[in-house]
C-alpha cells in the first residue's frame, strides 16, 4: 500500500480524515492545535492550524481507491493526468516527525538550497534542506507532489551538510 494525497473541499480535512479511519484506511493530516488569539472571541480555545490546507494523505492500495473517492468532500487524488502517484514513504514520515516539535509553521517550497542530515535530537536522521530566518537554522520538509513545506528550528550544531547549494549561473 502506498500513500496518496487527497485534495479536498476547503475546510473539510478532519471530515474526510474521518470517514478514512472509519472505512479502516489509513489516514495522516498535518495540523496542530494551538491556543486561539488573544483578540479573538475565542480566547480559552484552541484552534486547528493546518500545515498543508485542502490535503489529506491517504494510505491504501489504488485497486481500492473506490471507498476513497466515495467521501464527498474528496475533489481527486494527485497525480499526472489520469494517474495517481504515491507520495513517498520518506516525506510521510517526515512530515509527521516535523509536525510534533514546538516551533513547526508552514514554509514556502524550496527547489533549492543546502542539503542536510540531522545529526542529534528528534529529527535526527532526517535529511532536508536548511534556512536562515535572523540567524536561526530551520529544516524544511516538503512534500513534492503538493508543493508544499513546513519548517522547525533546529540548533545548527546537529547539522551535517550532505550538498551545497547549486549556485545559479
Amino acid at each position: 500500500m502506498n500513500w496518496y494525497a487527497l485534495h479536498v473541499r476547503p475546510n473539510h480535512e478532519r471530515l474526510v480524515a474521518d470517514r478514512l479511519d472509519a472505512a479502516s484506511i489509513e489516514a495522516f493530516y498535518p495540523h496542530v492545535m494551538a491556543p486561539a488569539p488573544r483578540s479573538s472571541q475565542h480566547r480559552n480555545r484552541e484552534i486547528e492550524r493546518k500545515f498543508m490546507p485542502g490535503y489529506v494523505f491517504g494510505r491504501f492500495a489504488l485497486e481500492r481507491k473506490t471507498p476513497v473517492i466515495a467521501i464527498p468532500w474528496v475533489v481527486n487524488i494527485l497525480g499526472w493526468g489520469s494517474h495517481a502517484v504515491p507520495i513517498p514513504e520518506s516525506e510521510i514520515e517526515a512530515v509527521r516527525k516535523i509536525v510534533r516539535l514546538p516551533s513547526v509553521q508552514p514554509h514556502r517550497f524550496l527547489n533549492a538550497g543546502d542539503r542536510i542530515r540531522v545529526r542529534c535530537g528528534p529529527l535526527v536522521g532526517f535529511e532536508g534542506y536548511v534556512v536562515r530566518r535572523k540567524n536561526v537554522a530551520w529544516v524544511v520538509v516538503s512534500v513534492t507532489m503538493l508543493e508544499r513545506s513546513i519548517s522547525a528550528q533546529v540548533d545548527p550544531n546537529s547539522l551535517e551538510l550532505l550538498a551545497p547549494a547549486a549556485k545559479a549561473a
